[in-house]
């Protein structure tokens, strides 16, 4: 848990919300004022501003080949953009305000979470309907999150953890099954997936039938899960701290500070 690097953000910064490029070279923030901002992490640049004209807060996802940047928005849009801040696309999904969003692995599919309905898949290139996922609605720490195979998808949402097998749109875990859950995280081979329940880390099989490991220690609710690439590192994080993990036994490995310099 040493600091390798100190990125100061502007004190408008949204949410926070904040994403990172697939190749691990550019950080995309959100401003309160609906600005996008596209920043080189090696010397702290912004090279880019997108005046999205999008209302905060903002979620914010890289596509996996980290040509596009995908924005929703509360007030119910989602918008397509380039790395010179050029608008490609956008829509509305319906729903509701827009919680948030998740890209298949081949990024081919969008799933949004609406605050009122289910869960909806898009063809992410012309934002035509896939399907449908039954389900209740989410938060603002909802998640929606694509095995790495694009077998199975996990949303942790308004009602519990929900799980289904794809194609077919089998719902494996649902809201019968009444886990409290604010993040899910597939690792990178997929064998694994993550959820946390309340204070809890949850370690399932990737169809959700067995239970591996259960990780102990927060002291409040958790809201992000992590995977490192290699998937031997499990990364948590509540509002008090942030904590690292070995996954082969699940033992704590560091507690990271709960405030940035």
């Amino acid at each position: 848990m040493q600091q390798e690097r100190f990125i100061k953000s502007p004190s408008n910064l949204n949410g926070p919300v904040v994403a990172l490029s697939p190749d691990g070279e550019m950080l995309a923030w959100a401003l309160e004022d609906g600005t996008i901002q596209l920043v080189r992490i090696s010397d702290q640049e912004v090279l880019t501003n997108i005046t999205s004209g999008q209302a905060s807060p903002i979620k914010l996802e890289f596509s996996p080949a980290g040509d596009r940047l995908f924005s929703a928005s509360h007030d119910g849009t989602l918008k397509v953009w380039d790395w010179d801040g050029n608008p490609l696309n956008g829509f509305q999904p319906g729903g509701g305000e827009l919680m948030n969003i998740g890209l298949s692995p081949d990024g081919t599919l969008l799933a949004t979470i609406p605050s009122d309905g289910e869960i909806t898949l898009w063809n992410a290139d012309n934002f035509k309907i896939f399907t449908g996922l039954s389900s209740s609605g989410g938060y603002d720490t909802s998640d929606v999150v694509f095995s790495p195979d694009g077998e199975y998808i996990a949303a942790d949402l308004a009602t519990g953890l929900f799980l289904w097998k794809m194609p077919d749109r089998i719902e494996l875990l649902g809201a019968s099954s009444a886990i409290n859950s604010m993040a899910a995280a597939y690792s990178a081979d997929g064998s694994l997936l993550a959820y946390s329940d309340l204070n809890n880390i949850v370690i399932i099989s990737p169809d959700g039938s067995q239970t591996l490991r259960t990780l102990e220690g927060h002291q409040s609710p958790i809201f992000e899960l992590l995977f490192s690439p290699d998937g031997s590192t499990l990364v948590s994080a509540d509002d008090m701290e942030i904590r690292v993990w070995r996954v082969e036994d699940g033992e704590l490995q560091a507690i990271g500070k709960n405030t940035c310099p």
